[in-house]
């Protein structure tokens, strides 16, 4: 009996201890809690300190001690198992001011988002803190400095957007070291040098959009060797020099590729012709020579066509033709000659035709409009094109803009281009043409330009008065 009282005592005493343990611990955690919490509160407060303009009073009226909870504040998420701070998204506030080094205290923080403000100022080392962060997202702001090397510390960042700001110096090539980064967006700054070679291997990009830029060098030729997931590949727009990698192929889930405006030379490789999910080639205004590859009409998913600008000789390949998704195709002020593959004028989604000063001749077909119902710009100024302006241009309702001046096109302007209800441009001067001005133009309610003079056999008409 004494056992059993005794035995029944010490069961006693510690479910007591166990209670007053788990007591003790809950309150633990809370006090602990309630310090974390603390700590957001008081980083974010800082940020409101540092806040100079807040002309909607966002931040002012509701980023307060004495209002709801933090996790209730505007642009603020928590989440429900911590009760931390997990998201700070300010997008898009018209706000201006700096980072305090506070921020680097919300070590809970998975997105920071600042983007379309007038933030400015260098961004504080104390955001090195931030090691749960996957997104930073500082795009068109007034940030300034270099890029700062200690953005390869934050080892789960998938997301880098810092373009549109004024940051200057180079591409830090720790960034490379970044082994979970997906995009890379530092366009429209005023960086300088080489892009590292170290951005080139990081297998799990998905977008490099670097343009817009003052970068020189040249790209590896073996560049997409370990880029397997490379859907973006954005580099206008800079002073890039070299050939065109010849490893672009093995980038074999590439969307876009955009070389355009910078200082490449040689030729376009054939190879490019594998990129079968290819929608957006820009390569005009480089130096770049030789021939069109009729490997080009293997890219059945392209839609945007662009080689303009350069020295390019030779003819248009027919394959060209086969394009069937193609939206603008621009071979402009190169030195093609030869004849305007007829499959083009096929090609009914086709909303630009952009082929002037070259040395392209032949005729246009005369039905030329009956597949073509969404073109909006027929440009071939500047060709040696002849023969009649095509009879069935009416049938192309979508026209803006035709552009034959500077060709050798002869005989009469067709009455029924007056149907083209949206024609805002017409250009067909220094041409053969003969005949009177049809009185149709004066139908052409939208139309802004109209330049028929120097051919020396039109005569008059007051049609044009309607205009």
């Amino acid at each position: 009996m004494i056992m059993y009282a005794l035995m029944e005592t010490t069961t006693c005493f510690l479910n007591g201890l166990l209670s007053i343990i788990l007591v003790y611990s809950a309150m633990a955690f809370l006090a602990i809690q309630a310090t974390n919490i603390t700590t957001d509160q008081s980083s974010l407060l800082a940020l409101k300190a540092h806040i100079t303009h807040d002309p909607h009073n966002l931040l002012a009226n509701n980023w307060t001690t004495t209002s709801t909870s933090v996790c209730n504040w505007v642009g603020i998420t928590c989440d429900s198992q911590n009760n931390r701070v997990v998201a700070l998204n300010l997008t898009s506030m018209n706000l201006t001011g700096t980072i305090p080094p506070q921020i680097g205290n919300l070590s809970f923080l998975v997105q920071l988002s600042l983007r379309n403000n007038s933030f400015h100022g260098s961004l504080p080392i104390e955001l090195v803190q931030l090691r749960r962060l996957e997104v930073l997202h500082l795009g068109n702001n007034s940030f300034q400095g270099d890029i700062p090397s200690w953005l390869s510390s934050l080892s789960k960042l998938q997301i880098l957007y810092l373009f549109g700001n004024n940051f200057t110096g180079t591409i830090p090539p720790s960034l490379g070291n970044i082994t979970t980064l997906r995009n890379l967006e530092l366009w429209n700054n005023n960086l300088q040098g080489t892009i590292p070679p170290t951005i080139f291997n990081l297998s799990s990009l998905d977008t490099i959009e670097l343009s817009m830029n003052s970068l020189s060098g040249s790209l590896p030729d073996d560049m997409c060797r370990y880029l397997p997931a490379l859907q973006r590949l954005i580099l206008h727009h800079n002073q890039l020099e070299g050939s065109i990698p010849s490893s672009l192929w093995q980038c074999k889930e590439l969307l876009r590729i955009s070389l355009d405006n910078n200082n490449f030379t040689g030729t376009i490789p054939r190879n490019i012709g594998k990129l079968s999910l290819l929608q957006e080639l820009y390569l005009d205004t480089n130096d770049l020579e030789g021939e069109l590859p009729a490997e080009l009409g293997s890219l059945h998913a392209l839609q945007i066509l662009t080689t303009g600008n350069n020295h390019i000789t030779g003819s248009i390949p027919p394959e060209i033709g086969n394009l069937r998704n193609l939206v603008r195709l621009s071979f402009y002020n190169n030195d093609l000659v030869g004849l305007i593959p007829p499959a083009i004028f096929n090609i009914s989604s086709l909303e630009t035709i952009s082929l002037p000063m070259n040395r392209l001749s032949g005729s246009l077909p005369d039905d030329m409009c009956q597949h073509l119902p969404v073109l909006q710009r027929l440009i071939l100024h500047h060709n040696q094109l002849e023969g009649s302006i095509p009879s069935s241009l009416w049938q192309c309702k979508e026209l803006l803009r035709i552009s034959l001046d500077y060709n050798q096109f002869t005989g009469t302007i067709p009455r029924n281009i007056g149907k083209l209800s949206l024609l805002q441009e017409l250009y067909l001067d220094e041409n053969y043409l003969e005949g009177e001005i049809p009185e149709e133009l004066g139908s052409l309610q939208a139309l802004e330009r109209l330049r028929i003079g120097e051919s020396p056999l039109i005569t008059g008409s007051n049609s044009t008065s309607n205009l």
